[in-house]
């Protein structure tokens, strides 16, 4: 390999993954229900589910592509290669993390008031554990990533998680934010839950545990809002 290749090699991997990292946006699950919506399509039971199954393929399939790395190297390591640590962490953390969503939020339960559980667990808590892992890959596994080997990984993490928290992504709090100041606490409440999956991703190299933590999240605190829009 010549030095041009070499030099021109980190540049392609660059570029790639800046494509990459736009393309997710467009394809976030928002921009896909407000498309899906302005084809005029009915708004199924199953368009929900298959817009999550739909970009976290496309960013499995694109990532080894346009960033000339493996998945394994962005972190989804096959379970039979974890460490000891990281198999505790994970038992540890599916307990602590359930107890914690079951005692301070109550959201959860009217869920329990919709009649087929089985089309809801299908419908919508699968797809949003997966929300969750989409979230983790972009910002971790692509952005934190990424940015840690050209400005360390204090700056990485900073930089990632306050474009995670006051991005795109959460947009649509700034409206609420209008209307009640106060709203500003679920603004700090993603950024703290941020910097615990930037630091599982950081300690582990492992985006299946960021991921399923913060589907764990977004199951108890956004499911029933998906419920309700899709099953009334």
């Amino acid at each position: 390999m010549s030095t041009g290749d070499t030099i021109e090699q980190p540049q392609k991997q660059f570029i790639g993954i800046a494509v990459l990292f736009i393309l997710c946006f467009f394809i976030s699950k928002t921009n896909l229900l407000a498309l899906y919506i302005s084809l005029g399509l009915d708004r199924e039971t199953y368009s929900f589910a298959l817009q999550i199954a739909f970009i976290n393929i496309v960013f499995v399939v694109l990532y080894p592509f346009l960033s000339r790395q493996t998945l394994t190297q962005l972190g989804l390591r096959s379970p039979s290669l974890w460490s000891s640590d990281e198999k505790r962490f994970f038992l540890i953390g599916l307990v602590i993390s359930n107890g914690c969503f079951l005692l301070l939020t109550s959201k959860w339960q009217r869920l329990l008031a919709f009649d087929d559980l089985l089309q809801i667990t299908l419908m919508v808590l699968i797809p949003m554990l997966f929300w969750g892992f989409f979230q983790e890959m972009v910002y971790r596994g692509l952005l934190q990533n990424q940015l840690s080997k050209k400005v360390g990984s204090t700056k990485a993490i900073l930089i990632s998680n306050l474009l995670f928290t006051f991005g795109p992504l959460h947009f649509h709090h700034y409206q609420y934010v209008a209307d009640n100041i106060a709203h500003m606490k679920y603004f700090a409440f993603i950024f703290v839950m941020g910097l615990f999956f930037a630091w599982v991703y950081k300690r582990f190299n492992n985006l299946w545990l960021a991921g399923l933590f913060h589907g764990i999240g977004n199951v108890y605190l956004d499911s029933i809002n998906t419920a309700t829009a899709l099953f009334g």
